[in-house]
């Protein structure tokens, strides 16, 4: 077993924190100048949608922080939550890309290693790309234990619809207590790792133009083991920077074609 040393565990915990994205996502071109009344429409596409969003822990958007937005700037920060040791890491961007690159470049799990911060990542369950399916991802950190995880992603369908296909959202969380589905998954991928205690976050897109999409990411995750949660998930909103330059160059890059399988949030083919 590897032994922790507080003094120098501050870059494997911000690695950390960076790949727990499951399914971590999206591209940060610059935006094209921000006007009032685009911050506006946006803010209230976002105020509608808000009923019928899946995953509802995600923290609430800002008119200012939609506005930094449309401006070009990558927003990034935490959330304290009252009596939980670990904070939820969020980020906001403008992209100067399809809302479907992006979102491929997502769900295509099998193509997160090497450009993620990740030594495996794998769909394990399910049909590739699609609403429903698990995957699996590990990372490798210095001195302390590697850590791996297992979350079930899932699109939302109903928003996509009540939409008109302007707003895309997925939802994502472990599943460490179904221990038949743990006990499935490859042993040679999990290595001389440790599971994470707990994760689950999301995806949330924005069609502003053909060209141009709105992201909202979030995680909130519990690393277990040995390192606390609260330390831990400070260094969440410097690392959801570094995993949505990631997705960018996987979206840019077209690397993600989802093998013909992949889907819009309502089923239909991507």
């Amino acid at each position: 077993m590897k032994t922790d040393l507080p003094a120098t565990i501050r870059p494997a915990l911000a690695r950390w924190a960076g790949a727990l994205l499951v399914c971590s996502l999206v591209g940060l071109g610059r935006a094209a100048p921000a006007f009032a009344d685009e911050g506006s429409d946006l803010m209230a596409t976002l105020s509608a949608a808000d009923p019928q969003r899946m995953v509802k822990s995600a923290p609430k958007v800002t008119a200012a922080q939609v506005q930094r937005a449309l401006a070009g700037e990558k927003v990034k920060g935490i959330e304290i939550v009252d009596g939980e040791p670990a904070a939820k890491g969020y980020g906001l961007s403008v992209v100067n890309l399809p809302i479907e690159k992006l979102w491929a470049a997502v769900v295509d799990a099998d193509h997160h290693a090497g450009t993620m911060p990740l030594a495996a990542s794998k769909k394990v369950q399910g049909k590739r790309c699609a609403n429903n399916h698990v995957i699996f991802q590990y990372i490798d950190l210095p001195v302390i234990d590697d850590r791996w995880w297992v979350t079930r992603i899932k699109f939302n369908s109903a928003l996509y619809t009540a939409t008109g296909g302007k707003v895309w959202e997925l939802g994502f969380q472990d599943e460490h207590k179904n221990q038949a589905l743990l006990d499935a998954v490859d042993p040679a991928l999990k290595g001389d790792g440790v599971a994470i205690a707990w994760t689950k976050g999301s995806w949330t897109m924005v069609a502003l133009s053909p060209t141009r999409t709105f992201v909202q990411y979030y995680v909130w995750s519990d690393p277990g083991g040995s390192i606390p949660a609260g330390p831990a998930s400070r260094f969440s909103a410097g690392a959801v920077e570094d995993t949505l330059k990631a997705v960018e160059t996987l979206a840019k890059a077209g690397k993600s074609t989802c093998g013909g399988s992949g889907q819009r949030p309502d089923g239909s083919p991507l």
